[in-house]
């Protein structure tokens, strides 16, 4: 759940908790998060803390991996993620992990 925690840790694509794979469920779940105004105090606290994150060696790994992506903005890539599905989240999450794995950036 790279694109959570990454995401998070980008957004927030946090995985939060590195899962290995992002699902339906869990997809809905990170809208929740990224989306849901009633979530907008949590969603604010952990953007705070992802924008003190140098996430300059991992912008290659983003990058390619969707629209919102090319410019590593991370409020943009919450947008999209918000205007998009879940089967466009999981793909986004897809690329991430293997441009992740294949960088050897897992741990």
């Amino acid at each position: 759940m790279h694109l959570l925690a990454v995401g998070l840790l980008v957004l927030l694509t946090t995985g939060f908790s590195f899962a290995e794979e992002l699902n339906e469920e869990t997809a809905q779940q990170m809208r929740a998060l990224f989306c849901d105004e009633e979530l907008a105090g949590v969603r604010d606290l952990i953007m705070e803390c992802v924008k003190l994150v140098d996430w300059t060696e991992y912008e290659s790994l983003f990058t390619k991996c969707g629209s919102g992506m090319e410019t590593f903005d991370i409020e943009k890539m919450r947008q999209n993620a918000c205007q998009g599905t879940n089967e466009e989240m999981i793909q986004v999450d897809e690329c991430i992990t293997s441009n992740i794995n294949e960088a050897g950036k897992k741990d």
